[in-house]
């Protein structure tokens, strides 16, 4: 994964920025305790993002591939910021670290992106 980050980030780095993004933290609390980002150890975040393919053996409807078309239809009128995009994934995810998952795929993938006012976009041509 290390290669697709970008701004020479590291893999810790990208999960907090990416955890920031999603809570509703506003700036002058960054970096205390109420700030969610500020929680995970670097080895946990790292062991996260190696993460090979799951020894068991789970239904499409279950698995990370399903939620992909999903989290594009909902970018598919312009690019929507992280938060709102997660909003309105919430209420089919199982899981927030499942929105993670998916969003980790779709960038790997190069369909999608982020801008300079930090809202996803598709980068896919139709």
């Amino acid at each position: 994964m290390k290669k697709h980050l970008a701004d020479g980030y590291d893999v810790p780095h990208f999960f907090r920025d990416l955890m920031a993004m999603l809570t509703e933290v506003s700036e002058e609390e960054w970096g205390i305790s109420k700030d969610p980002s500020q929680e995970g150890k670097d080895k946990s975040l790292r062991s996260y993002a190696k993460r090979g393919l799951p020894k068991k053996i789970y239904s499409y409807e279950k698995s990370t591939l399903a939620l992909l078309p999903r989290v594009l239809d909902e970018m598919e009128n312009g690019p929507v910021s992280v938060g709102g995009l997660y909003l309105s994934m919430k209420r089919i995810l199982k899981d927030p670290t499942d929105f993670l998952s998916a969003m980790d795929c779709l960038y790997a993938l190069r369909a999608i992106d982020m801008n300079d006012d930090r809202e996803v976009f598709i980068c896919l041509k139709k």
